[in-house]
Formats: C-alpha cells, sequence, structure tokens
C-alpha cells in the first residue's frame, strides 16, 4: 500500500493520464528511496508495454517476479509483451500460468484466444473466448474473438449478427468499430468498412491500424476502377494519420493498481 505523496501512488497518477515516461521517472525514484520494489518494476514494466517497448516490459516483468510479487499480473504483463514481439509460444505459456493463478479474470480468456487467433487455431481462440464469456457474456474482447473467427470461417449471417451485438454492448468503441470495418472489409463491403474506420478514428484518432486498412481500400478500388475517396475522406484520413503517435496495448486489470492506495 502506498502512503499518500510517495513515488509510487504519484507514479501511478501519471500512469493514468498516459504520461509513461513521465510514470517511469517517479518509479525509479521510488526504488531509490526504498519504496516496494517489486509492484514499481510491474508498474514500469506495464509503462514499456504501453510504450510498445516489449524487451523493457519483459526485463521488468521478470524483476518484479525476483522481488516476489504475487498474483497473475506480472504473467499477464510477459504474455501480452511476448504477443507483442509475435513470440506466441511464450506468450501462451505466460497466459496459461495466469490463468492456473486465477481462472476467474475474464481478460485473460481474451489475451489467450488473441494468441491462438495469431497462431492461425481458430478452434482454440474461440474455445478460449467462450470460457472468458462464461464469467462476462458482456466481454467486448471476447466477443470480438468471435467475430472474428466467423470472418475467417468465412460466415457472413454470424459476423452480422455478432457485429449488431458488439455495437450494441459499446456503440462508441474504437476497438468496435475498427474490427467490424476488418471484417466488413474481408466480406467486401468497401463502403460499410470505411464507414466504421472512420468512426474509430473519430473516437480514438491515434488508430494507425484503422488509417491503415481506410488506405488499403482505397488501393483496391482504385485497382478496380471504383470510384476514389472525395477530397474530404482524403484530408480526413490524412490528418488522423498525423496525430497517431503510439497504439497502447494496456491491460485492463492494472487499473487494480491504479486504485490500489
Amino acid at each position: 500500500m502506498a502512503r499518500r505523496g510517495s513515488r509510487l501512488s504519484r507514479g501511478k497518477a501519471l500512469f493514468q493520464l498516459s504520461r509513461y515516461k513521465e510514470a517511469i521517472v517517479e518509479f525509479e525514484l521510488g526504488l531509490s528511496e526504498d519504496e516496494p520494489k517489486a509492484i514499481l518494476y510491474l508498474m514500469i514494466g506495464y509503462c514499456y508495454l504501453d510504450l510498445q517497448n516489449q524487451r523493457q516490459a519483459i526485463v521488468y516483468a521478470e524483476k518484479s517476479l525476483a522481488e516476489g510479487q504475487e498474483g497473475y499480473l506480472p504473467f499477464f504483463l510477459l504474455a501480452s509483451a511476448y504477443e507483442g514481439a509475435k513470440d506466441y509460444h511464450k506468450a501462451r505459456l505466460y497466459i496459461l500460468k495466469a490463468i492456473a493463478i486465477d481462472p476467474e479474470v475474464a481478460d485473460m480468456y481474451s489475451l489467450l484466444a488473441d494468441i491462438y487467433v495469431k497462431g492461425q487455431n481458430i478452434d482454440k481462440a474461440v474455445e478460449s473466448a467462450m470460457s472468458g464469456l462464461a464469467l462476462n457474456p458482456s466481454h467486448i474482447r471476447c466477443n470480438g474473438i468471435l467475430l472474428t473467427a466467423a470472418v475467417l470461417k468465412r460466415n457472413r449471417i454470424e459476423f452480422e449478427g455478432l457485429a449488431k451485438k458488439l455495437l450494441a454492448l459499446d456503440p462508441n468503441n474504437d476497438y468496435v468499430h475498427a474490427l467490424i470495418g476488418w471484417g466488413k472489409m474481408r466480406f467486401n463491403n468497401y463502403e460499410g468498412s470505411l464507414e466504421h474506420y472512420r468512426e474509430s478514428l473519430r473516437i480514438n484518432p491515434m488508430r494507425q491500424d484503422s488509417v491503415k486498412k481506410m488506405e488499403a481500400i482505397e488501393t483496391i478500388r482504385v485497382l478496380n476502377g471504383d470510384k476514389p475517396y472525395t477530397s474530404e475522406d482524403y484530408v480526413f484520413t490524412v490528418l488522423a494519420f498525423i496525430t497517431i503517435v503510439a497504439f497502447a496495448r494496456i491491460a485492463l486489470d492494472v487499473i487494480f493498481y491504479l486504485h490500489g492506495d
């Protein structure tokens, strides 16, 4: 438990504001002032994860474990970092360790399912997502995995049903719109795809993946001899691209620590 005004509590406040580099400075000062090392290392690791520095995230997760950090979060951090580094074998091993420690957290099943998708094991991805949905039927990412599987299996009817479900669950979620945009693109519904990608960028202008997919759709349309973007569409895409600084992957469960004082 951090005392009021500690480096740990200051760092957590900065982390919550997505000021990760400043948060790291506070956490490192806390290490020099003999504050609890295990949680400080863990928080530094999550900062590096959100800065897309997977190598440093792994280093600090391991330091946290060496200092005796308990619970599933260090293993969740390792799994997330290895997934970001595209080492899906290690990512799967660590998320399974995290699940063994606490099997009642739906977020972990969505990460496991995502790892299986990237390893092209769609059946196992669906199985993992269903385990998460058994804990939380409204879990966005687990439902998203089912939508992803429907697209990859070319099941348009199932895709449309899951798209409606996700929009009903959270219509202002940039991930939801980007995912539906991807699905519609895979089913050659380019106008519908662009609509959702634009909405994902309106909600979160930092979504680099949405910008890239819009550019890909434009290329396909030009090759097909279709009408290209209007000037307004093009300006919107360029402005959105300029605003990109990073694509952060944050474990939602870190909020437990952000409010742990």
